[in-house]
Protein backbone atom coordinates (compact mmCIF):
# COMPACT_ATOMS: atom_id res chain seq x y z
CA UNK A 1 0.00 0.00 0.00
CA UNK A 2 1.22 3.48 -0.82
CA UNK A 3 2.70 5.21 2.28
CA UNK A 4 0.83 8.38 1.39
CA UNK A 5 -2.52 6.58 1.59
CA UNK A 6 -1.53 4.97 4.89
CA UNK A 7 -0.75 8.42 6.32
CA UNK A 8 -4.08 9.79 5.10
CA UNK A 9 -5.93 6.78 6.51
CA UNK A 10 -4.27 7.16 9.93
CA UNK A 11 -4.92 10.91 9.99
CA UNK A 12 -8.59 10.35 9.11
CA UNK A 13 -8.99 7.72 11.83
CA UNK A 14 -7.38 9.99 14.41
CA UNK A 15 -9.60 12.89 13.39
CA UNK A 16 -12.69 10.70 13.79
CA UNK A 17 -11.63 9.58 17.28
CA UNK A 18 -10.77 13.10 18.40
CA UNK A 19 -14.00 14.58 17.05
CA UNK A 20 -16.12 12.13 19.03
CA UNK A 21 -14.35 13.02 22.26
CA UNK A 22 -14.75 16.74 21.58
CA UNK A 23 -18.45 16.29 20.87
CA UNK A 24 -19.18 14.82 24.31
CA UNK A 25 -22.76 15.35 25.35
CA UNK A 26 -24.55 15.54 28.66
CA UNK A 27 -27.58 13.43 29.61
CA UNK A 28 -29.95 15.78 27.75
CA UNK A 29 -28.16 15.29 24.44
CA UNK A 30 -26.75 18.81 24.54
CA UNK A 31 -23.07 19.54 24.09
CA UNK A 32 -21.21 19.98 27.35
CA UNK A 33 -19.59 23.34 27.87
CA UNK A 34 -15.90 23.22 28.65
CA UNK A 35 -15.06 24.16 32.21
CA UNK A 36 -12.43 26.86 32.56
CA UNK A 37 -9.60 26.76 35.07
CA UNK A 38 -11.25 29.58 37.00
CA UNK A 39 -14.57 27.73 37.20
CA UNK A 40 -12.78 24.58 38.31
CA UNK A 41 -10.92 26.55 41.02
CA UNK A 42 -14.20 28.04 42.27
CA UNK A 43 -15.84 24.59 42.42
CA UNK A 44 -12.81 23.20 44.27
CA UNK A 45 -12.92 26.04 46.82
CA UNK A 46 -16.67 25.56 47.33
CA UNK A 47 -16.16 21.83 47.86
CA UNK A 48 -13.34 22.43 50.33
CA UNK A 49 -15.50 24.91 52.27
CA UNK A 50 -18.35 22.37 52.37
CA UNK A 51 -16.03 19.64 53.68
CA UNK A 52 -14.57 21.98 56.31
CA UNK A 53 -18.03 23.08 57.43
CA UNK A 54 -19.19 19.49 57.80
CA UNK A 55 -16.10 17.85 59.32
CA UNK A 56 -14.02 20.59 61.03
CA UNK A 57 -15.35 19.97 64.53
CA UNK A 58 -12.76 22.06 66.40
CA UNK A 59 -13.23 25.08 64.09
CA UNK A 60 -9.54 25.69 63.39
CA UNK A 61 -10.06 25.95 59.62
CA UNK A 62 -8.25 22.72 58.76
CA UNK A 63 -8.92 19.02 59.16
CA UNK A 64 -7.10 17.10 61.87
CA UNK A 65 -6.18 13.46 61.32
CA UNK A 66 -9.40 12.32 63.01
CA UNK A 67 -11.54 14.78 61.05
CA UNK A 68 -9.89 13.72 57.78
CA UNK A 69 -10.54 10.07 58.63
CA UNK A 70 -14.20 10.86 59.33
CA UNK A 71 -14.48 12.68 55.98
CA UNK A 72 -12.88 9.74 54.13
CA UNK A 73 -15.18 7.25 55.86
CA UNK A 74 -18.24 9.33 54.96
CA UNK A 75 -17.09 9.47 51.33
CA UNK A 76 -16.53 5.70 51.22
CA UNK A 77 -20.02 5.15 52.64
CA UNK A 78 -21.51 7.52 50.06
CA UNK A 79 -19.75 5.74 47.19
CA UNK A 80 -20.82 2.33 48.49
CA UNK A 81 -24.46 3.45 48.65
CA UNK A 82 -24.27 4.90 45.14
CA UNK A 83 -22.72 1.68 43.84
CA UNK A 84 -25.52 -0.34 45.45
CA UNK A 85 -28.17 1.84 43.82
CA UNK A 86 -26.59 1.36 40.41
CA UNK A 87 -26.35 -2.39 40.95
CA UNK A 88 -30.04 -2.67 41.85
CA UNK A 89 -31.28 -0.20 39.25
CA UNK A 90 -32.44 -2.71 36.63
CA UNK A 91 -33.01 -5.81 38.75
CA UNK A 92 -36.80 -5.46 39.04
CA UNK A 93 -37.55 -5.06 35.36
CA UNK A 94 -40.60 -7.07 34.50
CA UNK A 95 -41.51 -7.52 38.16
CA UNK A 96 -43.37 -4.27 38.64
CA UNK A 97 -47.05 -3.43 38.53
CA UNK A 98 -47.57 -4.86 35.05
CA UNK A 99 -46.29 -8.27 36.12
CA UNK A 100 -48.59 -8.21 39.15
CA UNK A 101 -51.60 -7.34 37.00
CA UNK A 102 -50.74 -10.07 34.53
CA UNK A 103 -50.64 -12.63 37.34
CA UNK A 104 -54.24 -11.82 38.39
Amino acid sequence: MNPRYVTILIATAMAAVLSTSVMAKNGNGEKKAKVTKEERAVKRAEHKAKILKEFDKDGDGKLSKEERTAAKDARKKQLKERKGKRKNKGKNKGNGENADKAAE
